[in-house]
């Protein structure tokens, strides 16, 4: 057994893997050290101390006889014990806040607080219904994201508190998502957007998150599955999922692993609408997709959607795949006036009678196809050159 004095991490100003194995009380690898608190004198860290010894002496052992409990009477006490753990991580949560904010050169404590967040969110999620303890974890992790962003220390940039401010950003986003509050979504996006463009806070990349890919991965992610869904910014949510997918680690060199195969179902009709590059690894629905949208059939294109309704719903996908109706409608009217006979600019709306006039109308105006509408005569009138230009980046 390992022995570990806890008042060495508080002294130094530094974290280890064993201080990050003592706060996650429930850790394998802690099960193997004795933890101690010999020589620091401060009513804070005697307090945390005790909270995490409680959770370590008491309550895991209670949390592992459960098995033992008879059926009828173990959800009960489950329960009581999932509530302890919650008040208990709320008020480790709440002693951390403390000690980051009222004494200085406390900036090694930001990613150890949000491992503490990140527990307590694991345990909110274990409640059957459990809600108000994911409302209530939401809470105190932006108390964390807002102290982050309320340091004032202009001084030394390293030392400001603000270069933490995406760990909590990362977990407020997988809150809300979980409890669909997408105006809470919306205003962290704001929040952040506004903050990096004044300059207040590093970008990602310049920020303690930088050190962890995989937070970099979920980040961009988030950010991405945003412009997607919820703003119908296309071009902005590619930038952000092609970031995501490129600090994705691949499973094997030919194979993808589930956070890749789920970055790449939103990057793909993103790129598409977005008339970016698409990738060449592609699945059968992604496959079938491109193959309706190149023979511009528009019935097989809506069954594909309508077929997969509910799993692009499930991904946010369904705007975006949805949006590729104008590339199938496009090149439909195309292979329309390839296969039409005796020349000509005038193309009559009989020869594409799955589309509306409202439909052309739509190419036309987005510059797609180049000419106008005659309704006099009940035909498309193509421009004599270029009436279809190359489709442009947006």
């Amino acid at each position: 057994m390992d022995a570990v004095d806890v008042s060495g991490y508080f002294q130094e100003r530094y974290y280890d893997e064993k201080f990050i194995d003592f706060l996650q009380w429930n850790s394998e690898n802690g099960k193997r050290t004795i933890y101690t608190l010999n020589t620091y004198n401060d009513d804070t860290v005697l307090e945390l101390y005790n909270a995490v010894m409680q959770l370590r002496t008491v309550v895991l052992p209670e949390m592992r006889s459960l098995k033992n409990v008879n059926p009828k009477r173990r959800k009960r006490r489950t329960v009581q014990v999932l509530v302890k753990v919650h008040e208990t991580l709320e008020r480790e949560l709440k002693l951390l806040v403390r000690l980051i904010d009222r004494k200085p050169l406390m900036n090694w404590l930001l990613y150890p607080l949000f491992t503490v967040a990140r527990s307590l969110y694991s345990n909110a999620k274990k409640f059957e219904d459990g809600t108000a303890y994911v409302e209530s974890c939401g809470r105190a992790v932006h108390r964390c994201f807002t102290m982050c962003l309320q340091d004032k220390n202009e001084e030394n940039w390293r030392l400001n508190k603000r270069q933490g401010v995406y760990f909590f950003v990362v977990l407020e986003f997988q809150i809300y998502h979980r409890l669909h509050n997408y105006d809470m979504i919306k205003n962290l996006v704001k929040a952040v957007e506004t903050h990096q463009r004044m300059g207040q806070i590093p970008s990602p990349r310049d920020s303690m998150l930088s050190m962890f890919r995989a937070l970099m991965v979920t980040y961009h992610y988030y950010m991405g599955l945003y412009f997607c869904s919820q703003t119908v910014q296309y071009d902005k949510a590619y930038e952000f999922l092609l970031l995501s997918y490129l600090d994705c680690p691949a499973a094997t060199p030919t194979t993808r692993g589930p956070q890749e195969t789920k970055i790449l179902r939103l990057l793909f009709p993103c790129a598409l609408v977005s008339r970016r590059l698409v990738l060449k690894r592609r699945d059968p629905f992604q496959d079938a997709l491109i193959r309706t949208i190149n023979r511009g059939d528009i019935p097989g294109f809506k069954t594909l959607v309508q077929a997969n309704e509910l799993q692009l719903l499930r991904e946010g996908t369904y705007l975006p795949t949805s949006k590729l109706v104008h590339l199938v409608n496009l090149q439909y009217v195309k292979r329309a006036v390839e296969q039409r006979t005796g020349g000509g600019t005038q193309v009559p709306l009989q020869t594409v009678p799955q589309l509306t006039e409202c439909d052309i109308a739509l190419l036309i105006s987005s510059g797609s196809i180049k000419g106008y509408l005659s309704h006099g005569h009940a035909c498309l009138v193509l421009s004599k050159t270029n009436a279809f230009p190359p489709l442009q980046r947006r």
